[in-house]
């Protein structure tokens, strides 16, 4: 009964399309865009969250997904390059070094802009003017916790 339960609310927030199509997940996300949903499984002895597009590759496949944390670093890989997508045929099991180049063939590296020296001395003088570290990083393509390194001192200042 309780597996039915679980199922049916999994499956409530994807919104299933054509099989070839991508098919959102519509609950809760991270910020990346990733879906993510609270579930119980004898793998996890207890509930925990997931990550929506893991759930539906364990329900397609029927096969446990290794620790991500475990040298090779496997996880569910989107061959669409979508991350909110739930539809198993674009999800395939992958290793760390595997997703890291996929992610930089699709120009999906966000954040891992180099800033040059002045990009650097401007962020810094924004920061102490008072803007916020978020409108900053947008402003320069890159993530809010490398800005906040470089407010705090800890970012590597680049070469003029």
């Amino acid at each position: 009964m309780a597996r039915a339960l679980t199922l049916d609310r999994y499956w409530s927030k994807v919104e299933v399309c054509g099989p070839d199509e991508c098919w959102p997940w519509t609950g809760g996300t991270k910020a990346q865009g990733y879906g993510i949903f609270f579930v119980q499984h004898s793998r996890w002895k207890g509930k925990r969250w997931v990550g929506a597009h893991v759930f539906a590759y364990i329900l397609a496949t029927k096969e446990d997904v290794p620790d991500r944390r475990d040298p090779p670093h496997y996880g569910v890989l989107h061959r669409c390059n979508n991350p909110p997508c739930c539809n198993a045929r674009h999800l395939y099991l992958g290793t760390a070094v595997q997703n890291s180049a996929d992610m930089l063939a699709a120009g999906r590296d966000v954040g891992k802009r180099r800033l040059t020296a002045q990009d650097y001395d401007d962020i810094l003088a924004r920061t102490e003017a008072g803007d916020r570290i978020k409108d900053v990083a947008e402003a320069y393509g890159v993530n809010a916790s490398h800005v906040s390194n470089i407010k705090a001192g800890r970012g590597r200042r680049p070469p003029k």
